[in-house]
């Protein structure tokens, strides 16, 4: 907090199922007015998410090395709402289509010019935390569908970077791993 109580442009954030839920509240908080944010890697089912060819992928090796991500609270939406973008800001995820099985491309998001900004339902993800899971572990849904973001139930046993899709409504929702940069 500033010497006038008010929140910094940056919040910074216990790790852990507090460190988001005290994002969410700061940005949804009266008297901040800017969203807040936070800076960090995803890791899904053991991988690291990445960008390759505008398409998200989780890297089961170190090479390509972790991506920097920013998750920002969607202003005028829940606690839990959020965009993904990547560190430099150019591009975050968006969900193509509404079907299951939809890999997640990474493209410059559509921001509506309006206070608060306004972003289409397929550029808003809701975080949460992940009851039961190791500390830091979150459920990400789309807005769009409420399916659940993970690596694609049928894939190959090779250590190839595995694409990140919208998980099918009968499968559960799998953990995702997010830490502070």
């Amino acid at each position: 907090m500033t010497a006038s109580g008010e929140l910094g442009r940056r919040t910074v954030l216990r790790s852990g199922a507090a460190g988001l839920a005290g994002l969410a509240f700061a940005a949804t908080a009266p008297s901040v007015a800017r969203a807040a944010e936070l800076t960090c890697t995803i890791e899904l089912m053991q991988g690291h998410a990445v960008v390759i060819d505008h398409l998200l992928f989780a890297a089961l090796l170190p090479d390509p090395p972790a991506q920097k991500w920013i998750i920002t609270h969607a202003p005028g939406h829940d606690r839990n709402v959020f965009t993904i973008e990547t560190a430099d800001r150019r591009a975050g995820w968006v969900l193509p289509s509404a079907e299951p099985k939809e890999q997640i491309a990474v493209r410059p998001l559509i921001v509506g010019p309006s206070v608060p900004p306004f972003y289409p339902s397929n550029e808003l993800w809701v975080i949460t935390p992940a009851s039961g899971q190791n500390e830091g572990s979150y459920f990400i849904t789309s807005k769009v569908n409420d399916l659940g973001v993970g690596r694609a139930p049928i894939e190959d046993h090779s250590l190839n970077p595995k694409a990140v899709v919208t998980r099918p409504a009968n499968l559960p929702p799998y953990p995702v791993v997010i830490r502070k940069a």
